[in-house]
């Protein structure tokens, strides 16, 4: 039995489950596709069907409420990772840390050994910086 649900509540059936999502995919899919729209306003149709389904349910709004935040707070960390990340890409473009790569890059590296050593070089960046997308978005860029 699961104890995070409210006493006075009941888990969605399969149907009203579906149906928020489909809610959220046919919203979003057809803002892209036939309007070419950001998905930003699909997505909050999405929270509000899903919301409604939760109502339905038996949760309070205060219930409600409570798992939006919970889940805004267990996607702050990976956000703000990204948002860091970003950063340092940026700050190593305007460094000239990613056109040294480039240049020293084509001048050492001989073609037959390109990948393989590209490979250790990336390892290494992300080890050092403790991120594989900045290794990405610096080295996969160079």
């Amino acid at each position: 039995m699961r104890t995070d649900i409210p006493p006075n509540a009941r888990a969605p059936h399969l149907w009203e489950a579906v149906m928020s999502l489909l809610s959220l995919v046919v919203g979003i899919s057809i803002s892209i596709v036939l309007y070419g729209l950001d998905p930003q306003v699909p997505m909050l149709l999405g929270v509000f069907v899903a919301s409604i389904v939760a109502l339905r349910c038996g949760f309070s709004w205060k219930d409600v409420q409570n798992g939006m935040v919970q889940g805004i707070s267990n996607a702050l960390p990976a956000m703000i990772i990204l948002m860091l990340v970003g950063t340092l890409i940026g700050v190593w473009i305007l460094a000239g840390v990613v056109p040294t790569l480039i240049y020293y890059g084509l001048k050492l590296l001989a073609p037959e050994v390109f990948l393989p050593v590209t490979v250790i070089i990336c390892a290494i960046t992300s080890l050092a910086t403790g991120t594989s997308w900045g290794t990405t978005g610096t080295i996969g860029v160079a």
